[in-house]
């Protein structure tokens, strides 16, 4: 009676025992499938922040390229204005020396239409 009074005893310890061991697994279950997502989530958020500086990086790169092709840019356009005008300077002078011809060409048609005039009038008076 004493070995069964105490195995009466016992078996709610183990029974308890049991169900605190089932327990626990269960936590450790859930405890380990809140990690993995958790991890998960981490490894999202790394490859999106990896994502971002590589967009960063890509962005930086390409600012950097448009600045510099603006420099050379306005660089060109500086160089062509400067060219247009020493154009514009010779065109002016090349008018002003052909004004300047066809005026001198001008008084000599007119010099040797008068000259030719006189000398009919020279040749007919004789």
């Amino acid at each position: 009676t004493q070995v069964a009074d105490s195995v009466k005893q016992r078996k709610p310890f183990f029974e308890r025992l049991r169900r605190l061991e089932e327990q626990f697994r269960r936590f450790q279950e859930l405890s380990l499938t809140r990690l993995q997502v958790i991890s998960e989530n981490f490894n999202i958020s790394s490859s999106v922040d990896t994502r971002l500086q590589l967009l960063t990086e890509q962005s930086s790169n390409i600012t950097a390229t448009i600045n510099t092709f603006h420099g050379v840019a306005e660089s060109d356009i500086r160089s062509l204005k400067s060219w247009m005008k020493k154009l514009q300077k010779k065109v002016k002078k090349i008018e002003l020396k052909m004004s300047t011809l066809e005026q001198v060409l001008s008084e000599r048609s007119k010099q040797l239409s008068k000259d030719q005039t006189e000398q009919r009038s020279v040749m007919s008076n004789l």
